[in-house]
C-alpha cells in the first residue's frame, strides 16, 4: 500500500496561513502583551525544558504518582537552587498529575493544549484516498478522540494569548488517533521585552508504537509535519523570541528524519537530547560546544532522536539533562526530558 507523500521541502509558505486554529483564554485576562512596556529588569537568557512524561492511561501505564512526586521535588530543589528552566513543555501529560506537578514545582502560570472536545479542522488538502479507506477502528482509527492531546505549557512568567489546534482530521495513523494530538503555542510577558516570547509545543504520531504498518504512520507523521508547520507559519511573530520544544517521534526512520530537517530548517537553530545534530548553525553540534553533554553516548545515530528543540532570535548556550538515567539507570519516564540555556538577541 503507496500513499502520496509531500515533497515538504519544498512548501511554499505563502500558502500555509489558511489553517484556521483556535484560541484559547489561559484565563489571566491579561493586557495585549504587543503592547506591554519594559521591565526596568530585563531578561537576557531563557531556559526551556522539554519533557515527554508518559503519563499515558491504564493499563497503557500504571501508578505514575511516585514519578511525579520525585519530578516535583528534583524541579523544587533547582527552583531553590536558583536553576529552574523558566519555561516547561512536556507530551503525554494525559491525566491531572502533571499539571499538579508543575504547579508543586512552583510554576505559576499552566496552560493546556487541545482537549478532547477540540473538532479536528478539514485537511488543508485532501487526504490519500487510499489512506483513508484503509482506516480500521479495531485499531483506533475512524473515530474521535478519546483523550486530549497531553500537552502542556508552564512559565514562570505571565502567559498571555494561547493557540491551539488539532491536527487535521483523519490525519492520524493507528492507536495515536485516540488522542486529539496538534500543537500549541502561548506567548509570554517576559521582563524587559516589549514583545511576547512565543513558546511552541507539539507531539507526533508514533511509529511502530502505532500499531500500524510503517507506510501508513509514516504518511500520517508527515501530514501532521506539515500541519505544525502550517500552524507555526500562521501564529509566528517576526518580532518575537520564538522557543519550540517537542517530542516529534523520529522513530528508528530515516525517511522521517530527511523530511524532518527539510522543514525544520525554516523553525530556526536546533538542540536535540540525542545524538549529534548537524545543523550548520547549531552550538550544540557536540556536547562539548555547550558544555552541556548528556549521560548518554555521543554517537547514538540522530535518526534514533525524539525529542527536539528549536529556536528564532535565541541562541542556545547550553544543554542539561533534569531528567536522565539515575545512578542505578531508572528513569522516571521512557524519556529523557532536557533544557537548553539560550541567550535573547535582540
Amino acid at each position: 500500500m503507496r500513499y502520496r507523500i509531500a515533497a515538504l521541502a519544498t512548501l511554499p509558505l505563502l500558502l500555509i496561513g489558511a489553517q484556521q486554529a483556535l484560541t484559547r483564554s489561559s484565563g489571566l485576562n491579561a493586557a495585549p502583551l504587543a503592547t506591554l512596556a519594559p521591565s526596568v529588569t530585563p531578561v537576557s537568557e531563557i531556559s526551556l525544558l522539554t519533557y515527554n512524561v508518559q503519563d499515558l492511561p491504564w493499563p497503557l501505564a500504571g501508578d505514575r504518582s511516585a514519578a511525579f512526586a520525585a519530578m516535583a521535588e528534583r524541579l523544587k530543589g533547582l527552583r531553590l537552587a536558583g536553576a529552574a528552566p523558566h519555561v516547561v513543555v512536556l507530551q503525554e501529560a494525559f491525566g491531572d498529575e502533571p499539571a499538579a506537578m508543575l504547579r508543586a514545582a512552583g510554576y505559576r502560570h499552566i496552560v493546556t493544549g487541545p482537549d478532547a472536545s477540540m473538532p479536528r479542522p478539514d485537511a488543508a488538502e485532501p487526504l490519500d484516498a487510499e489512506f483513508l479507506a484503509a482506516r480500521s477502528v479495531l485499531a483506533g482509527e475512524g473515530q474521535g478522540p478519546a483523550m486530549g492531546s497531553g500537552l502542556v505549557i508552564a512559565s514562570d512568567w505571565p502567559i498571555g494569548r494561547v493557540i491551539a489546534s488539532p491536527f487535521p482530521k483523519d490525519a492520524c495513523a493507528g492507536w495515536d488517533c485516540l488522542a486529539n494530538k496538534g500543537g500549541m503555542l502561548a506567548e509570554l510577558a517576559v521582563p524587559g521585552l516589549a514583545r511576547p516570547v512565543q513558546v511552541a509545543t507539539s507531539h507526533f504520531n508514533a511509529g511502530r508504537k502505532s500499531g500500524v504498518e510503517p507506510q501508513r504512520h509514516l504518511y500520517a507523521w508527515q501530514q501532521q509535519l506539515q500541519a505544525f508547520d502550517r500552524f507555526l507559519a500562521t501564529h509566528r511573530r517576526d518580532d518575537s523570541v520564538l522557543l519550540i520544544g517537542g517530542d516529534f517521534n523520529i522513530s528508528h526512520s530515516p525517511d522521517r528524519l530527511a523530511a524532518f530537517r527539510a522543514t525544520t530548517a525554516r523553525w530556526g537553530r536546533a538542540a536535540t537530547a540525542m545524538g549529534k545534530p548537524r545543523y550548520e548553525d547549531e552550538c550544540l553540534a557536540t556536547p562539548a560546544d555547550c558544555r552541556g553533554g548528556l549521560p548518554i553516548a555521543a554517537n547514538v545515530p540522530l535518526v534514533h532522536s525524539l525529542d527536539w528543540q528549536f529556536a528564532q532570535r535565541a541562541k542556545p548556550l547550553s544543554r542539561s539533562p533534569i531528567f536522565g538515567p539515575d545512578a542505578d539507570g531508572s528513569m522516571l519516564s521512557d524519556h529523557i526530558g532536557y533544557a537548553v540555556r539560550y541567550r535573547l538577541t535582540r
